[in-house]
């Protein structure tokens, strides 16, 4: 269910470790960039989150 937060987006949390049978190394060979990944859903965000996702989350996964 997605989390409405205090400037009024929504996102949809989930938990990706939770289907995994055990934790190991990564060994898949592709790659998806976070910036590609969600950059449809944070264009129709308010500018403030837009902001908030260049200099606050995506520099994490440059």
């Amino acid at each position: 269910m997605p989390h409405k937060t205090a400037i009024g987006c929504k996102f949809g949390y989930t938990l990706h470790t939770a289907w995994l049978p055990s934790i190991g190394l990564r060994i898949a060979n592709y790659y998806i960039s976070v910036r590609q990944d969600y950059k449809d859903l944070v264009k129709q965000q308010p500018q403030e989150l837009q902001q908030m996702f260049e200099n606050e989350v995506y520099p994490h996964f440059a």
